[in-house]
């Protein structure tokens, strides 16, 4: 019962901290997803992947850092969420599931 309610107060509070987890790591020099894909195209002078097109959204002409960031907090809060989702199903009680041979 205390894992449960521990599991509710931190999903309650989780998503600014989530955001906050991705934009310390790009602020201290690392990178998530996007940021990574970034280093990887520009590494390739081929490359077909543009991730300047998502830099349009946020006021930038290249991917920049402030693209880096809003798009580092979004996969932060993604992750954080989809995390904290998988242990709240765990926790979760689970239902008996009857079998057809058990009845009959």
């Amino acid at each position: 019962m205390l894992w449960q309610n521990i599991l509710h107060h931190a999903s309650k509070v989780k998503q600014k901290y989530e955001m906050v987890a991705g934009i310390s790591l790009t602020m201290i020099g690392g990178n998530l997803f996007s940021g990574s894909l970034e280093i990887v195209a520009r590494a390739f002078a081929d490359s077909q992947l543009r991730m300047d097109a998502l830099a349009s959204f946020f006021g930038e002409v290249h991917f920049g850092r402030t693209t880096q960031l809003i798009m580092e907090a979004i996969e932060g809060l993604l992750f954080g969420g989809w995390v904290m989702a998988g242990m709240e199903a765990v926790a979760r009680p689970q239902r008996a599931v009857s079998s057809p041979r058990a009845n009959g």
